[in-house]
């Protein structure tokens, strides 16, 4: 079967692309989440006396600042260990 560009379709290829995508949709996430939690950060830390930072954000934030901090030190262990030997 030929695509439009006149090359037959690859059907090797399909299931990789497939997870690449969802690869690339889970780190945009990601980002957005944190993007999203910078921003209040950065919002609650500006106006000290709003009452949702008050009651939600300050307590929480030390925990959020923990559970990054060790996820991340999770995620660089996991990439030395695991996906670091498929790039030397």
């Amino acid at each position: 079967k030929l695509k439009a560009n006149g090359h037959k379709s690859d059907r090797r290829n399909r299931g990789r692309s497939g997870a690449r995508c969802l690869l690339l949709v889970l780190f945009s996430f990601l980002a957005l989440i944190a993007a999203l939690l910078v921003a209040i950060d950065f919002h609650c830390n500006t106006n000290r006396r709003d009452h949702l930072c008050l009651t939600y954000w300050h307590p929480a934030r030390g925990h959020i600042v923990n559970t990054w901090n060790t996820s991340s030190r999770a995620a660089v262990e996991f990439y030395h260990r695991n996906i670091e030997k498929y790039f030397i």
